[in-house]
């Protein structure tokens, strides 16, 4: 009986492994695909809707420290400025070059909007001030849906506040905080190298 029951554990054992080396097999090759763009963008027309979701990449994971910095003021134009690739973040994609903006730029450009917005308004521009509101409260409607569907469950610590009116709160200023994220870095490399590749406009 106990020959019988090594044997059987053995055996649970090799199909533990063969089972294992499988996924690990199934799981490279997926990350392959993902990681090789071509692969991506076979099977689709890009006409109509008939395109990939994404970038047609894998974006690794990368921890982001949060903290208060003096740089992107209201009135830092070029470090704003800076925050976008070549294209503004719109690629083009398929036999036909069509274009599409990437998200992650869309909100970005949206927060470059309300910071110059923002601007203007200290600085008593209120005739363009007015021209963008349509412009921001878009942006304000894109931005809440954007981290209702992100949904960062990261915890951030509080600290006790008192307010003028004798109330006692906490606040949370999100910095000292460790979030897990994409690497945007690989994403504005993937749209840097595609906008290279854009006809040159005379």
């Amino acid at each position: 009986m106990f020959v019988v029951s090594c044997k059987l554990v053995r055996l649970a054992i090799l199909a533990v492994t063969a089972l294992n080396a499988l996924r690990a097999v199934l799981q490279w090759s997926r990350i392959r695909a993902l990681d090789h763009p071509s692969s991506q963008l076979q099977g689709h027309t890009y006409i109509g809707v008939d395109f990939p979701r994404e970038l047609p990449f894998y974006v690794g994971h990368a921890a982001m420290w949060f903290n208060h910095t003096e740089r992107y003021g209201l009135g830092a134009y070029e470090d704003w400025k800076s925050v976008l690739p070549g294209g503004n973040g719109w690629v083009k994609l398929g036999p036909e070059s069509r274009p599409f903006a990437v998200s992650m730029y869309h909100q970005l450009h949206c927060v470059i909007g309300i910071r110059s917005a923002l601007y203007r308004a200290s600085i008593n521009d209120t005739e363009e001030t007015l021209v963008s509101l349509g412009h921001i409260n878009h942006c304000f409607n894109y931005l809440r849906q954007l981290l209702l569907c992100r949904a960062d469950t990261t915890l951030e610590p509080t600290t006790v506040v008192k307010f003028p009116d004798g109330r006692v709160g906490a606040s949370a200023l999100g910095e000292g905080v460790n979030h897990v994220c994409r690497d945007w870095t690989q994403v504005r490399r993937f749209v840097e190298d595609n906008w290279k590749g854009w006809p040159k406009e005379n």
